[in-house]
């Protein structure tokens, strides 16, 4: 389509001066000027239609980027909901984080009990002379119990000071 454009308007450019070449080499200047003269309506009509069409072009200029506009908006509203279903995703992450410490700590805390109840059942009366693998293993717990209650801390830490 373009390039069939193109074509017809070099071949109408072409045609155009040679026939002008060709009444150009007929006459004397002096009618080439009464000539030239008449083409003045011709010339402010083509004006006035160049005019209007720059017109027209700068209508349909203001309705796309009001369409623009319109679709900006449109994405913008889209991307708040969407950033507020990550926001909602955030707390329910957060809150099974939550859940899974506290089911860790508990855990530790029933092994604890456990051991302690196992320790006083063998004799050791609750850490104080029972077996060395009791002692190492209630140890290891208390050690867990400490590092799941420092996390907990530093979860609570980040909360506070990350941006809602």
């Amino acid at each position: 389509m373009f390039k069939t454009t193109y074509v017809v308007a070099v071949v109408s450019v072409v045609v155009i001066c040679v026939a002008f070449g060709y009444v150009v080499s007929n006459r004397n200047l002096q009618d080439m000027a009464h000539l030239g003269d008449s083409f003045g309506v011709l010339s402010a009509l083509f004006t006035a239609c160049a005019f209007f069409g720059v017109i027209v072009a700068q209508f349909e200029q203001g309705k796309e980027s009001e369409r623009q506009r319109d679709e900006i908006e449109r994405m913008l509203k889209l991307m708040g909901g969407l950033n507020s279903a990550q926001a909602g995703a955030r707390k329910a992450l957060e809150a099974q984080q939550d859940l899974a410490l506290e089911s860790a700590l508990a855990i530790a805390c029933a092994g604890m009990a456990a051991a302690r109840y196992y320790g006083e059942q063998q004799g050791g009366g609750g850490g104080k002379g029972g077996s060395q693998g009791f002692q190492q293993d209630l140890e290891k717990l208390r050690r867990q119990v400490t590092r799941l209650e420092e996390l907990q801390k530093e979860q609570d830490e980040r909360r506070r000071t990350s941006p809602q």
